[in-house]
């Protein structure tokens, strides 16, 4: 079942979005394949954002603990506004076992000490 994980953060910064699953699957996590999409929340919209498996940790497989690294260089963009909401989820995608297991809402900041001209 998926759960909703809310988080902000600010253009041009390293985030690391750390995730415990609740409940934790029977068997745990070890071995998944897990992909970040993150898009504007309009239906068909490009995806902004998407980290593969190579950006996950699975910290414990047990406990159902992983993060995900995005790095500042993805983002490193020039929004329109000061604050964009973007739709994310992330998913499992072993074949056969293609679910969502988080999403939510990412709001990516502009912060006071970046020129949005």
């Amino acid at each position: 079942m998926a759960f909703r994980q809310d988080f902000e953060s600010f253009l041009g910064e390293d985030i690391t979005l750390a995730v415990t699953m609740s409940p934790v699957p029977s068997g745990g996590i070890a071995g998944w394949t897990l992909e970040f999409t993150a898009r504007t929340p309009v239906i068909n919209a490009a995806k902004y954002l998407e980290k593969l498996n190579a950006a996950f940790t699975i910290d414990d497989p047990d406990l159902g603990t992983f993060h995900v690294d995005i790095a500042d260089t993805d983002t490193d963009v020039s929004p329109s506004t000061e604050t964009v909401d973007y739709a994310y989820s992330i998913k499992r995608v072993d074949a056969g076992k293609e679910t969502i297991l988080v999403w939510g809402t990412w709001t990516l900041r502009t912060p006071a000490t970046r020129d949005t001209n």
